[in-house]
């Protein structure tokens, strides 16, 4: 009997657990939700916990016709909802279809009306207009899908930015930046504004990101994260300043609508990883140009994330510093749209990426120093 009593207990115990491990814990802070994941994912019931790749084309800035306007690098690209690409150089948008063939540049350098400099916050609206920020030129620029210019809003509110983002709702999320000599330093954090440029508030005051803005000042060779995300309706925001991964998801009234947070894993930063990341920044103007060279720190271990990625479904993708098999290979964490973490998969190292139409669009850096853009359908599994 007490045998029979046992086994009761343990196959009870063991369906309790598995039921458990289907249920990210969730509490409420101050009317918010909260969604607490740790460190291994949760294994939901018929729902997908990985992905495979099938390439589908690739776009080479060696090619005949990028070579002619002179592309080299790319810095920005979003997707729109029939498969063409836009791609940003800075001083350039380009439009590609939906197999990679080059259709047209957007706008062009200058200062006149549909003119630009510094394109930055590319993104495709609800309603299918291109809008990126001119930072030189302070003003939001508006482009029909033929190239044509539908309109432009110059930035009135007095502020230091050089990110910017347009909101389908009128509103725009900017990413101010705050000099404090007394301090020595200069702060970082996400703003948003109304169509007048009023400010609505600022987002996540408690993950500013300072950094030295003074001569004896000293600068992590690993950079500073500050992550924004748009999907459906909502904007997702975070730094990585923090130890653990916390997501704070507002709608576009800047309402404060859930928070998603992961439990990381501590991971020392190996001597061979500062090698290679002192190696890239040699060639940079700033090593010799700022001082780099004996200003520069290692903090003790890894951030909890690089970056992070939200696709026209609402999943989040999480690149980490964890690397795999072989140092190219990047550890993803992929939550669902409930902000679960569900699963993960290894990718190759890119430059950028964009997840959309269940499709992954990645640039890589060629060993020549030229860039291309992969483009894969995903096959969840």
């Amino acid at each position: 009997m007490k045998r029979w009593t046992f086994l009761l207990g343990l196959l009870l115990l063991v369906l309790f657990c598995g039921h458990k491990q289907e249920q990210a814990e969730k509490i409420i802070e101050d009317g918010v939700e909260v969604v607490i994941n740790h460190l291994e994912p949760f294994k939901v019931k018929g729902e997908p916990s990985t992905f495979s790749l099938n390439e589908e084309f690739k776009v080479d800035t060696e090619s005949e016709v990028l070579s002619r306007l002179g592309i080299r690098g790319l810095d920005e690209m979003d997707v729109d909802k029939e498969g063409n690409i836009y791609l940003s150089t800075g001083d350039q948008v380009l439009k590609f279809d939906n197999t990679g063939r080059f259709i047209q540049t957007i706008g062009r350098p200058g200062q006149g009306p549909g003119d630009y400099q510094m394109s930055t916050g590319l993104r495709i609206t609800d309603s299918g207009l291109l809008s990126f920020f001119d930072a030189e030129n302070s003003k939001f620029l508006f482009f029909n899908p033929d190239g044509t210019l539908q309109n432009e809003i110059k930035k009135t509110a007095r502020m230091f930015t050089f990110v910017g983002l347009y909101l389908d709702n009128g509103n725009f999320l900017l990413r101010e930046r705050v000099e404090d000599p007394e301090k020595g330093i200069r702060t970082f954090h996400f703003v948003l504004f109304d169509q007048k440029f009023e400010k609505i508030k600022d987002l996540q005051p408690s993950f500013w990101i300072e950094i030295p803005d003074s001569p004896a000042g000293k600068f992590s060779l690993l950079g500073y994260s500050m992550s924004c995300a748009i999907s459906n309706g909502k904007v997702y925001v975070s730094s990585n300043v923090t130890d653990n991964l916390e997501i704070e998801v507002y709608d576009f009234q800047g309402e404060l609508l859930k928070k998603i947070r992961k439990k990381s894993e501590i991971l020392t930063i190996p001597k061979e990883y500062k090698e290679r990341i002192i190696e890239r920044w040699e060639k940079s103007p700033a090593w010799k140009g700022l001082d780099f060279k004996n200003k520069h720190y290692f903090p003790d271990n890894f951030p909890p994330f690089k970056e992070f990625l939200v696709d026209d479904e609402e999943r989040i993708f999480v690149e980490t510093y964890k690397e795999g098999e072989s140092p190219e290979e990047v550890l993803i964490q992929i939550f669902n749209p409930a902000g679960i973490f569900v699963g993960t998969k290894y990718l190759k190292e890119a430059r950028l990426r964009k997840f959309a139409n269940n499709r992954l669009y990645c640039v890589y850096r060629k060993e020549d120093g030229f860039e291309e853009l992969v483009a894969y359908r995903m096959i969840w599994e």
